[in-house]
């Protein structure tokens, strides 16, 4: 694919190699019932983490569509659609420690969301290792 960097083909192929977490909707409706600054904050980083995740599985489920339906121009926008949008999800920076503690302390004191669960790191955002053969997927690679 034109305009595809090698880099970035390779931090779509390490994203799709994780699961997608599941989301019921008991826990939807749970989160939605009493919002505050805590929760939405942990609904925004979950966010941030999982998203990657699926859009990078949607990028190889297309590019794996059989007998060439892969090349179809409208397959083709949808696919770069969501590789810009993986792109731009990426590099876009996390809420900083700082706005954590704020959010925490302010959750805190008004009475709400005293014991905010611990944020566990996506292992999506960690580099594989240099010397590991990576896998790529193949119509990217040479694009």
């Amino acid at each position: 694919m034109s305009g595809i960097s090698r880099e970035l083909a390779s931090k779509i192929a390490h994203f799709a190699r994780f699961p997608q977490t599941g989301v019921s909707l008991r826990q939807m409706v749970e989160f939605g019932q009493n919002p505050s600054q805590g929760t939405l904050l942990r609904g925004a980083q979950f966010l941030h983490d999982e998203l990657p995740i699926r859009l990078a599985h949607r990028v190889v489920e297309l590019d794996s569509l059989p007998e060439n339906l892969n090349q179809m121009p409208s397959v083709l926008r949808v696919k770069r659609m969501y590789i810009d949008s993986f792109n731009e999800l990426i590099n876009f920076p996390k809420a900083s420690e700082r706005i954590r503690e704020a959010v925490k302390e302010a959750t805190v004191q008004g009475g709400r969301d005293r014991h905010l669960p611990g944020n566990q790191p996506n292992p999506a955002f960690q580099e594989p290792p240099r010397n590991s053969s990576s896998h790529w997927i193949p119509s990217i690679q040479h694009r």
